[in-house]
């Protein structure tokens, strides 16, 4: 009554991710995954587009439970990022489940953009969505949504602005 995989091991360009994961007759799930060695090209989707951009990624979830109440910490990092050879900060996102609460904190380019989230998956609970942008270059963004931009050396894109929402779960279109 359960299936498992006991001993994943992926390999891409150069990374790999390795880990196990379970599913069993009651619906529970139990995982736990890390990354080791990973850089952006393993992402097949911006190894594609071919926008120079490198960096190393490091992944690490775990978690366990069932679908719709799942007990779960993850991580994304992302470091030595360069874009069209200039430099750019680390970035790093955490996501943490519980008792059907989903946590999300991030900061991106060493602090360009700040996210605090938390989403009650229990209708009528509240939550919240708080993002603040100080002088956020979203030009390597641009890159990856428009690829033949690459040539242009003025292209440039900054943000500034905060976003605070407060709302019920099941009402954000209030």
């Amino acid at each position: 009554g359960k299936y498992y995989l006991a001993d994943l091991r992926t390999l891409k360009r150069t990374g790999k991710l390795n880990g196990r994961i379970s599913f069993d007759q009651d619906r529970v799930f139990d995982w736990s995954f890390k990354s080791q060695d990973m850089v952006i090209l393993d992402l097949d989707h911006i190894a594609q587009l071919d926008v120079p951009m490198r960096g190393k990624v490091v992944v690490e979830s775990a978690g366990h439970g069932k679908a719709d109440a799942l007990d779960s910490n993850s991580r994304v990092s992302v470091s030595d990022l360069v874009v069209r050879g200039v430099p750019m900060p680390p970035s790093l996102l955490l996501v943490k489940t519980e008792a059907g609460v989903w946590q999300v904190r991030g900061t991106a380019l060493g602090g360009q953009v700040a996210l605090d989230l938390t989403y009650n998956t229990n209708p009528g609970m509240q939550s919240y969505l708080k993002a603040d942008f100080s002088h956020f270059d979203f030009s390597p963004v641009i890159l990856l949504l428009n690829p033949k931009l690459i040539q242009d050396k003025a292209l440039a894109g900054s943000l500034s602005g905060i976003v605070n929402l407060s709302f019920r779960s099941g009402e954000i279109e209030r």
